[in-house]
């Protein structure tokens, strides 16, 4: 009787044996997929993290770049209009190939100062090389009254880069405003 109470006792122990490795089996594997699904929900949170960091990232760099551009190309725009007379240097607005304002440097001429504002805005735009922006030109007294103005007023929440600049018009000291804006 003893052998038989063994093997009863050895196939008790075994079964017993085999449930708790399936238990554990089960429950690992139960465990194991909860893991997954965690680990699985932090990387696409850090994904999807990460991505809209970098598109903030490269719209900022984006915008400093387009403003940076506008900020030279309205300085290269002014110096052009206070420093040059304009191809032919005595250009009216049907024949003008290049735009300048200057009488002599950052001296206007008034003739070329009102022969520029009766010129078409595209056609101006396409003399002064500014593409897709829009421009603003203004001479103001130094008690600020406006004197001229021509080109398109910003609207509001816009990026405008303005310049100013001194020049001489009509024998008086004037500020002149140019800003460019999309």
């Amino acid at each position: 009787m003893p052998r038989i109470q063994d093997s009863i006792f050895s196939v008790i122990i075994e079964f017993t044996m085999m449930v708790k490795m399936s238990y554990s089996k089960k429950s690992k594997a139960q465990l194991f997929m909860s893991d997954f699904i965690m680990a699985s929900v932090i990387v696409i949170f850090i994904i999807i993290l990460s991505v809209s960091i970098w598109n903030r990232n490269v719209n900022s760099l984006k915008s400093k770049e387009e403003r940076s551009g506008m900020e030279s190309l309205v300085l290269s725009i002014s110096d052009q209009l206070i420093r040059s007379p304009g191809i032919p240097s005595d250009w009216n607005k049907n024949n003008v190939l290049a735009i300048g304002l200057a009488a002599e440097d950052n001296t206007l001429d008034v003739a070329k100062v009102y022969n520029f504002t009766s010129l078409d805005i595209d056609k101006t735009k396409n003399l002064l090389g500014i593409g897709n922006y829009n421009f603003i030109f203004r001479l103001r007294n130094t008690s600020e009254t406006v004197l001229v103005e021509y080109g398109d007023l910003p609207i509001d929440g816009k990026e405008v880069v303005i310049l100013r600049r001194i020049v001489l018009f009509e024998g008086l000291p004037t500020i002149m405003d140019l800003g460019l804006w999309k």
